[in-house]
This record gives C-alpha cells, structure tokens and sequence, in this order.
C-alpha cells in the first residue's frame, strides 16, 4: 500500500472570541488521516525523533516524560519563596502548524541528522513534503503524530533559544507547552520588554494570536487566574494551583451520572478528566495538598465507580483486539 492520507474538515470545539469581548464563534479546521502505510513511515519517524532528540529546556509538552502541564509549565514559574511570579505575560502562536516553513524545517532536521539517518532519504525537503506537512509543503499536516515532535524541534531553533537568551538579560522565566507561550517576572513586563519578546516570533515568522494575548498582576486577583485549564494563585504561604469551577463540575456530574447509569458515559473520557485532577491536586512543591470539600466529593463519586469504570474499559479493549 503506497502511503497516503485524506483530509478530514472538523469543527473546532473549543469557541474562540474576537477580540475586544466580541461574539464568540467556533471556526472548522482541516485534519489529515494517514493510511496505514504512512502511520508505519511515522512510526519509524518517531522512534527515530526519540533516539536523537536534544535537549529542549523550554519545552513542556509533546515530549516523552514532561507532558505535565502543572508541574513542567505552571510551577516552573515560581520564585525562590515558593510564590508564583507576580507579573505574567502570556501570549498563543496563531496556527503553529501551518506556520512551519518547509525550508527552514528542513534546514534543521539536515542540521539535526547530518547524515540523514532520520529519513535515509537524499532529499529531505521532498521528504517531508511528501509524508510530514500538509499538500503542497503548507505547514506540519495537523492530524498526524509526527507534527508535535517535529513542531518541538522546529520550534526550538527557532525561537525557544532565542527567548532564554533575551529572557536571561530581562531576568524572565520562559516555557512553552505546545504553541502557547508564558513569560513571568517578578518585575513588569513593560511595553519594550513586550515587543523584544514578539519581534522573535515575528522574525520566525510566527504569528501572535491577539485574541490570546494578555499580561496581568497575579498578586492582584483574589480568585486567581487560569492557565491553560488550571487555576493559579498565591496564597499566604506559597503557590496554589486548584481546579477550574467549571471542570470541577463537569467531572463531578459526569462521575455522579456514571454511578446511576454507566451505559450512557465514555469511560475512558472519565479517567481522562480524573487523571487531570490527580495530576493538579497532587501538584504542589510541597507534597499532596489538602482537598477542599468539592474535590473531596469528586473523589469520593470516583472512588464508587472506579470498579465499574475499570470494567467498561477492559471489555472496550476486548472489542477492539
């Protein structure tokens, strides 16, 4: 079977919001589905990826054993008393995938793999443009495995080291999870620091999402802030991260919806949501936290359906084998 792939045009679950607090609207992107041929080809891609990756001190997430999103990007922007920066900065690379150039990337995948070990193949620019990026070389394909690992790469060359170096000067901690970007200081990010900071994604040709684009003053917001779906704040003694209102309920109802009538419910979308709140619940520098009465109940709903949960998955994985 030659190795090929379909285009799949979905509609964005998560609504985005013109900016200024205008209607909120959702937008369809376009998927790519390998066949089974080129699943294989990016197999081998990966495992390749995976023996020579460098070091990407920047980078939280897509990268094999720092995929926290808590503990790798949040809490790495704390200070020496255990507090969260006061002054955030935060902004969002507008389509990342599409916005990978073909030339550069094979500039620093032949850089990377000098001796094309990575593709055994003598072009690799034709290489990646046939079974990596979008028809006709317009971006990293979104849908394929390859794209998070290959954006990675790509992303660190050309902007990660620069943001350090700058950082460094401007005494800023810097991390990025996939395409969205947090800067944090104990200093203001003032309007200088701010445009030397965008001017390296613009030179990359990155483009700034503006919708998402914002800065604030930590210490200044009681209920605290979220943050990629997880709630910060300083408390009296140190950093806090806690869960989302909104998140909270919805794996509260789903867990209590699960206990009367479990056909209804994908279990594996449960564990999902529960695997999250283990991971910010248990997030603190300081050990496992003290739940609050909310996340108590949740953990008590789960610990009655875990059993039954346990279950529906096993006989899932029956089905498909």
């Amino acid at each position: 079977m030659i190795p090929s792939l379909r285009g799949l045009l979905i509609l964005d679950p998560e609504p985005s919001s013109q900016k200024g607090g205008g209607r909120k609207h959702n937008k369809n992107k376009l998927h790519y589905i390998p066949n089974d041929s080129l699943r294989v080809l990016h197999a081998y891609a990966l495992r390749k990826i995976e023996e020579y990756i460098f070091e990407m001190p920047s980078a939280t997430g897509w990268i094999k054993g720092r995929g926290s999103i808590t503990k790798d990007h949040i809490l790495s922007h704390t200070n020496g008393q255990g507090f969260f920066h006061e002054y955030w900065y935060i902004t969002d690379i507008k389509d990342a995938f599409r916005s990978v150039n073909l030339q550069k990337m094979s500039w620093v995948l032949c850089n990377l793999f000098p001796y094309y070990d990575f593709t055994n193949w003598p072009d690799m620019k034709e290489y990646l443009k046939k079974y990596f990026f979008a028809p006709g070389g317009s971006g990293l394909a979104e849908g394929y495995s390859t794209s998070p690992k290959l954006f990675n790469i790509y992303a660190e060359k050309m902007i990660d080291q620069h943001f350090r170096e700058l950082c460094t000067q401007y005494n800023i901690s810097y991390t990025r999870f996939g395409d969205d970007l947090i800067f944090t200081s104990d200093t203001i990010i003032g309007k200088k620091k701010k445009k030397a900071l965008l001017s390296i994604l613009r030179v990359a040709e990155f483009t700034p999402n503006d919708n998402k684009t914002h800065s604030f003053n930590l210490n200044k917001l009681k209920e605290g802030k979220i943050i990629n779906g997880v709630g910060i704040r300083n408390t009296s003694t140190q950093a806090e991260i806690f869960l989302p209102r909104s998140k909270r309920k919805k794996l509260e109802m789903l867990l209590y919806l699960f206990w009367y009538d479990e056909a209804k419910l994908n279990p594996r979308k449960i564990e999902g949501l529960m695997g999250w709140f283990n991971q910010v619940t248990d997030s603190s520098k300081k050990g496992k936290r003290t739940l609050n009465t909310s996340e108590e109940k949740i953990l008590k709903y789960y610990n009655r359906a875990s059993f039954g949960l346990k279950e529906l998955i096993r006989e899932m994985r029956e089905e498909t084998t």
